[in-house]
């Protein structure tokens, strides 16, 4: 999520751009504040950067196990978070 380059060329396709990342911080954010509740810790005490490189940890699984299993993992992340 490295806000340094913008690849695209044309205004359109650089707000798209920053239209993504800034949807991509909104979500991480919001999971985030999840982990908060389920650990019972000030959200102002997790780490934005630990908190990506968890949710990344974790994505392999969320994209290849069963649908019944992704309550758990999720919950898993949340922990780990």
């Amino acid at each position: 999520m490295s806000a340094d380059v913008l690849r695209s060329q044309s205004p359109e396709g650089i707000y798209k751009e920053i239209a993504a990342r800034m949807i991509a911080i909104t979500i991480v954010r919001t999971i985030m504040l999840e982990a908060s509740i389920v650990n019972d810790v000030d959200p102002i005490r997790i780490s934005f950067v630990q908190s990506v490189r968890t949710i990344l940890s974790f994505s392999p699984a969320l994209a290849n196990e069963p649908a019944w299993k992704l309550p758990y993992i999720y919950h898993a992340m949340l922990r780990e978070i």
